[in-house]
């Protein structure tokens, strides 16, 4: 069973091509939008799922990647955190529950992307957040083409169970060593004011 757990009105789906089989999105009208076209989709939030213990093969996760105000046409439409405690807090649950749904050899494909952030760069909020005690691989990282007016990267990550802990950690070291110092820095740094 696939679970997209972010739905919206389907476009992850169509942007990699899989087929859910159950979408769940914390709007009734987007909901609403894809029951009519014949789709099973539930009501319900990311950090708290409906769905049994060990039921999915795959989930499918695409978080808002932006906080604070209201008013612009992406964060209207993809959501948005209050600030980045509020983001941190709310991606670490979900995995929480991701695990919790999660089939022992089953997988969550991760979507994160730059956002609009108060302090931190994408890229740092983004590894605060993976889990350290599940596997997980960068599949692709790319230059997002909506972006038009800043430097805007999305990353596909694929995030598996582990009966070993730890190894989720040293995949996040071998992918940061292979960093350039410059991409390390802007990694793990403050933005500047």
């Amino acid at each position: 069973m696939i679970i997209d757990i972010t739905a919206g009105s389907g476009n992850t789906e169509r942007e990699i091509g899989y087929e859910a089989d159950i979408f769940l999105d914390c709007d009734k009208s987007k909901v609403d939008a894809l029951i009519t076209k014949g789709r099973t989709a539930i009501v319900g939030d990311f950090t708290n799922l409906p769905f049994p213990d060990n039921c999915a093969d795959s989930v499918v996760f695409d978080p808002p990647y932006s906080t604070g105000p209201s008013g612009s046409g992406l964060t209207d439409r993809y959501g948005k955190f209050r600030n980045q405690a509020e983001m941190v807090k709310s991606i670490s649950k979900a995995f929480l529950e991701i695990r919790r749904v999660l089939k022992p050899n089953g997988i969550c494909l991760f979507k994160w992307g730059s956002g609009c952030f108060e302090n931190h760069t994408a890229e740092w909020i983004m590894f605060h957040c993976l889990p350290r005690d599940m596997d997980w691989r960068v599949l692709i990282a790319r230059r997002s083409p909506s972006a038009k007016y800043h430097v805007s990267i999305v990353y596909w990550i694929e995030i598996s169970l582990s009966n070993v802990t730890g190894l989720g950690k040293e995949a996040m070291e071998a992918f940061v060593n292979s960093l350039s110092e410059a991409e390390k820095e802007q990694l793990w740094t403050k933005k500047s004011e």
